[in-house]
């Protein structure tokens, strides 16, 4: 199956590359909806930020209800209360 290859490349991936975990930006689009829901489903922490920078409310919203899905279906996801706008170099720095 597809998902299970995708996956186990992931876990591969960062048990090679010595990191931790995963940052995935959720849009509201559905690419950062399969991405946060894919590294969620390694086990590793994932930190999953909205970026609402010169985006529609609509869409921002719809950041807001993948992260909420995605933290009601697994438990190694966090997102971070960030005040908005917030640009990317914050949330780097911050971690």
């Amino acid at each position: 199956m597809i998902r299970t290859q995708i996956v186990n490349w992931l876990k591969d991936y960062i048990s090679q590359s010595g990191m931790k975990g995963f940052v995935v930006g959720i849009s509201g689009g559905i690419d950062s909806a399969v991405t946060s829901t894919l590294c969620a489903e390694t086990g590793y922490p994932v930190l999953a930020v909205s970026l609402p920078i010169h985006q529609n409310e609509y869409l921002h919203s719809l950041s807001e209800k993948q992260i909420d899905w995605v933290q009601d279906h697994f438990s190694n996801i966090r997102s971070p209360n960030l005040p908005s706008p917030t640009k990317p170099t914050f949330i780097l720095s911050s971690l």
